[in-house]
């Protein structure tokens, strides 16, 4: 009949004819009297759908040795709802049907964990988890509305008596609902909920001037009335209640917080029309494998493992989450703002997590409700440093159109290792759409390799990230020519149709999840083997670099070798020499050479080779590890044939307007030269007047000042260290780029970036009554030192030069730009 699947590399066994018939509650809590011993290698076979929600208390198989199986005899066979307590474990639940049909929902999930302890719990061979939503409480109509669901707007106007106004609920018999305050005025309301009577006080709960307070867990059947309170004046406010369809629909897991659950495997399984997929289990490992999640509402896959486990997840046909993402003022979705992810991470916070394997996962549209957007890959919320490590994502895609494509890390809280290859990241709608993009906060102390990968934008905090052949589509010619199978991808149903609609061409030609496919075993059945490592690069990696001195042998960092596969074999090319290290990065094990040798995964490599003698001229380092060759280009500076030198009396440059309307983004690039004795504190390389986009000299480091358009600090670090450094007798290739939309700082001096996020949100534009200036701010104060040199200055608005100033001492002195007494010289 069904067959158990393999697990780790374990032959198939035959599941025999059923040893016990379940036909209603009465026969299933007979069967259950029994105890794990007479249970343990056991077939229960469930007939009909005359249940009610099941319970399983204390059955630990795994003690005994041989699993329970429960399985359905038929797809008209199902059970709404089972809850575990006490000890459970060892139990296969192996094409069992999980059909909740009441409405709303008879049990918060399809299968729950309570009280105890379980583990060795697997879900196999089709075992399905539904809630139906429809005149046969079957499927749910993802392409409507929903309306009965929708807020309901309660628009009044507070002043300082308070007020009571009646509430609209959509349904009254709702168990809970929510009421969102949003103040739409200048003054703060205080606001109560509760029967005809409530009255607003001075300690009522707060709604601030243009923001939103939320009061839950209310009982729509007695929170008919609202009553608000200006401190001051008037204040217009909409009190909006909430009910949602998350009320009603159940989630395929849930648990309670004292729920302590283990080892966890789902292979093969059927989510649809449930709220969320995989989630609300922290156990310490999970397998996701070879699963089909359909019509999700919220998140397909949503969880973490506990410090020391791991998680595989492989294989799975996604969808995209039908639930409306965010409700912001005046705009339309469901209620609660739910948001819908492919794969979300979270943590208790208790500390590091990994392993996490993620690969192969495929990308189906389905039938979305209007305005929907989905996040793809979120790993954050887990507040401890580093926050992730050993994350592998391997021929993946992220289609939902969220700004949120994939997010790795945070800035306060960075990941250690990271290993990303085979991305696409596109919104399926519209390949022209810049916001989703990859975020990866690396930590300093750990490697982040991103290799083939497709994307709008990429944003780097922290540390950068080694790129290996990284398209960004807001780089490319045409987009559309990346993608022209995009369209296909909304009816595409199998992998196969999916990976024809996401097939790139053009600049994107032999990069992303289709290109990184043979990475992946397709059929094996054992979830340590999928992914072929052998396949894949070493995740060691090396951005080229400039500015580098002449005649100089140039080591570049330790990498770790984030590759799996044993004993990867290590060659480089003429000139180059590579060592090893221990797993600690500090023992030797390898000295330089230039043979060929091998290495481990979680080792470390270092290259090196002698720069060209030459001024502006290139060597390559080679080296190729598992297969794989890159060749890191070294530049020597190239020292400028005209430059100009500030004189004793300060000049600088000032734009002679204010910026336009309209500027969100600066980029600011040129070329310095401190001799030795002229380095200070408090010199500003360029600048708009009142510290709006300044970049300065400070401990041997800088201070990067910007505000935004309304002159509010979006970021001011004091100093700000960066791997370029601030050298004195060496020329620096400076380029500072603000963006006020993407809400971040690049600096890059002589080819290394980093990324800074912004502290605060910005208005997304520059200020327009503010100069700007170079060498000096616009009003003379914090110019550079006499005798800095300095060379190629330019600035640019939205990515439109402004301005490129001359090296030529005599054009520059008479440039309109040029103010100050002093002159500029040339050597």
């Amino acid at each position: 009949m069904l067959g158990r699947m393999i697990v780790g590399g374990q032959p198939l066994t035959t599941i025999s004819r059923a040893d016990f018939i379940v036909n209603s509650d009465a026969d299933w809590d007979a069967v259950f009297t029994a105890n794990a011993d007479t249970l343990s290698g056991k077939v229960i076979e469930i007939r009909g759908a005359n249940f009610s929600p099941r319970t399983i208390a204390n059955k630990d198989m795994a003690a005994i040795g041989a699993p329970l199986t429960i399985r359905s005899a038929d797809a008209a066979s199902s059970l709404p709802s089972i809850t575990v307590n006490g000890t459970v474990r060892g139990i296969d639940f192996s094409g069992l049907n999980f059909q909740m049909t009441g409405w709303p929902k008879v049990a918060s999930g399809c299968f729950v964990f309570n009280n105890g302890t379980f583990g060795a719990l697997r879900f196999l061979n089709g075992t399905t988890f539904r809630h139906g939503y429809s005149a046969g409480l079957t499927d749910i109509n993802t392409a409507s509305n929903l309306p009965e669901y929708a807020r309901i707007n309660n628009i009044q106007t507070a002043t300082t008596t308070s007020a009571t106004f009646p509430l609209m609920w959509n349904d009254s018999a709702a168990p809970t609902g929510w009421i969102e305050f949003f103040n739409r005025g200048t003054n703060p309301v205080r606001v109560a909920v509760g029967g005809a009577g409530i009255v607003a006080t001075g300690t009522s709960t707060l709604a601030p001037a243009g923001a939103r307070t939320r009061i839950s867990s209310l009982s729509p059947g007695t929170a008919t009335h609202f009553a608000i309170l200006a401190t001051t004046g008037t204040s217009q406010v909409n009190a909006r209640t909430e009910i949602g369809l998350s009320e009603y629909l159940a989630d395929a897991f849930s648990g309670s917080g004292s729920a302590v659950v283990e080892d966890i495997e789902i292979r093969n399984c059927l989510f649809r029309d449930v709220q969320n997929g995989v989630k609300n289990i922290n156990p310490t490992s999970m397998v996701v494998m070879d699963c089909d999640f359909d019509r999700i509402y919220q998140d397909v896959i949503s969880f973490a493992p506990k410090v020391g486990g791991f998680a595989y997840l492989l294989r799975n046909l996604e969808c995209l989450p039908f639930a409306r993402s965010g409700i912001p003022e005046n705009e339309n979705g469901d209620a609660r703002d739910p948001h819908g992810d492919q794969f979300q991470m979270f943590s208790n916070n208790a500390g590091t997590l990994g392993p996490i394997y993620y690969a192969g996962n495929r990308v189906r549209i389905g039938n979305l409700r209007p305005d929907v957007s989905s996040q793809g890959v979120l790993l954050a919320d887990n507040e401890v440093v580093p926050s992730y490590t050993n994350l592998y994502f391997v021929s993946t895609m992220q289609v939902g159109g969220a700004p949120i494509g994939m997010t790795v890390g945070e800035t306060s809280w960075p990941v250690r290792d990271s290993f990303i290859y085979g991305t696409t990241i596109v919104d399926w709608r519209d390949a022209a759409d810049p916001l989703p993009r990859i975020t990866i906060a690396s930590s300093a102390n750990g490697t982040s390799y991103l290799g083939s990968t497709i994307a709008p934008n990429l944003t780097e905090f922290v540390s950068p990230v080694a790129r290996d052949r990284v398209v960004l589509l807001s780089s490319v010619a045409s987009r559309t020519a990346v993608f022209p199978n995009l369209p296909a991808l909304a009816t595409a149903r199998t992998r196969e149709a999916i990976e024809a609609a996401i097939t790139p061409a053009a600049e994107g030609f032999g990069l992303g999840a289709v290109a990184a496919a043979n990475a992946l075993d397709w059929t094996i059945s054992d979830y340590t083997q999928v992914i072929r490592w052998e396949n894949l690069p070493s995740g060691a990696h090396w951005n080229a670099l400039t500015q580098q001195p002449l005649n100089t042998a140039v080591v570049l960092p330790l990498r770790k070798i984030q590759n799996r596969r044993p004993a990867q074999t290590v060659t480089v090319g003429a000139g180059t020499q590579w060592r090893s290290f221990a797993t600690d990065g500090t023992t030797a094990i390898q000295a330089w050479t230039a043979s060929a040798g091998t290495i481990e995964p979680d080792q470390f490599i270092q290259i090196r080779r002698t720069t060209s003698t030459v001024g502006g001229a290139t060597v390559t380092a080679v080296v190729t590890i598992n297969g794989f060759t890159q060749s890191v280009e070294l530049l020597t500076a190239s020292i400028p044939s005209l430059f100009l030198i500030q004189g004793a009396t300060a000049g600088r440059f000032v734009d002679p307007v204010v910026p336009p309307a309209g500027v969100n983004r600066i980029t600011w690039r040129g070329k310095f030269f401190w001799p030795a004795g002229t380095l200070t504190n408090g010199q500003k390389l360029w600048g708009q007047d009142n510290i709006g986009c300044d970049l300065e000299t400070l401990n041997n480091g800088w201070r990067v000042s910007v505000r935004d358009g309304t002159q509010a600090v979006m970021f001011n670090t004091v100093p700000l260290r960066h791997a370029g450094s601030l050298l004195v007798n060496t020329w620096l290739d400076i380029v500072m780029d603000v963006d006020q939309l993407a809400r971040a700082v690049s600096l890059t001096i002589n080819g290394v970036t980093q990324v800074y996020p912004f502290d605060n949100a910005s208005n997304g534009l520059f200020n327009t009554i503010r100069k700007i200036g170079c060498v000096g701010m616009p009003n003379g104060s914090a110019a550079i030192t006499a005798g800095t040199r300095f060379a190629d200055l330019s600035v640019a608005f939205n990515g439109v030069m402004r301005k490129a100033f001359p090296n030529n001492a005599a054009t520059a002195n008479a440039d309109p730009w040029k103010l100050g007494t002093g002159t500029f010289t040339n050597p």
